[in-house]
């Protein structure tokens, strides 16, 4: 009744239009949308959560589609909802701000931001969010996620549709492509080497087994069996520590919504996942190449684990 009220009062509410995309995507659209009602106190929709799609099932991929994760979230009544669509005017992406809401309008946000800065409207607001993606979570998913062993080293090593590097092209330059193994390979090197012991690493990823098998080679080094997106997203936001796959939005939301040291990869860092406050505890930031490069917080964070 509290938001039914309030909509008869402000006559505007929230829509979260979630684009045909992976679920890290979709989770940029939800939680800009999700902040804007929340600082404007309106009410809030979510439509596209379970949009079909077969690439996924093309290329194999388990639990890419996400029918049923996600409780419904309907905070007017059914009655309410077709009325504003059909009379209210839409305001199609506005700013993440706070503002004084106009007669009769519908805020729909739709699209995924800029690479530059996915958490841009985001950061600041990240314990509001963790609260809500939980509570938007179907409990099934959610009891999955937390009965599972937490992973020491968590690696998301995405494939899907990203493509391999090219021969001759500069990693550094191109998007959607896959992080090398190689790169995997030293990070997790590297942090056995300062940690002093072989911590067992967790490899999350979408990709075939033979397409794994130098990475899946190393000691001490197990596949997480995919299960829903969801429950891995949140399986793998609970890494004591956590090394991404460059410009993968699902590995920037385990990375944003965790307490881990987030590895990132040093050719694609544009703007931070975590706020400042997070990171002056927990570190995010690029891979060093070496352990004498290796900043004290990090150092610090790989020590702390036993």
């Amino acid at each position: 009744m509290e938001f039914e009220t309030l909509m008869l009062v402000n006559q505007s509410l929230c829509l979260a239009r979630l684009p045909r995309a992976g679920l890290g995507n979709k989770l940029l659209v939800w939680g800009r949308a999700r902040v804007f009602a929340n600082l404007n106190g309106l009410p809030f929709q979510v439509t596209g959560w379970n949009h079909f799609s077969p690439g996924a099932i093309i290329r194999g991929e388990i639990g890419r589609q996400y029918f049923g994760h996600f409780r419904g979230q309907k905070e007017i009544s059914q009655w309410a909802w077709l009325r504003a669509r059909a009379l209210f005017k839409k305001i199609r992406d506005p700013d993440v701000a706070t503002i004084v809401p106009a007669a009769s309008r519908i805020y729909v946000f739709q699209k995924v931001p800029h690479w530059g800065d996915y958490f841009e409207h985001i950061r600041d607001h990240r314990e509001m969010i963790r609260t809500a993606l939980l509570d938007a979570v179907a409990q099934p998913f959610r009891n999955q996620a937390a009965c599972l062993p937490a992973p020491v080293i968590g690696l998301h090593v995405r494939h899907g549709d990203f493509r391999t590097l090219k021969p001759g092209e500069d990693f550094a330059r191109v998007g959607l492509v896959r992080t090398p193994l190689t790169y995997f390979k030293l990070v997790v090197q590297l942090i056995r080497d300062v940690a002093g012991a072989p911590l067992p690493v967790t490899v999350f990823s979408d990709g075939h087994p033979e397409a794994l098998a130098e990475l899946l080679a190393l000691p001490n080094v197990t596949r997480h069996q995919p299960r829903a997106a969801i429950t891995d997203l949140l399986l793998m936001s609970r890494s004591r520590i956590l090394v991404t796959s460059a410009g993968s939005t699902f590995s920037y939301w385990a990375a944003f919504l965790s307490e881990a040291a987030v590895l990132l990869h040093p050719s694609h860092i544009h703007a931070p996942l975590r706020p400042a406050a997070v990171n002056g505890k927990i570190f995010e930031g690029p891979a060093p190449s070496v352990v004498g490069e290796c900043p004290a917080l990090l150092r610090d964070n790989i020590r702390a684990i036993r």
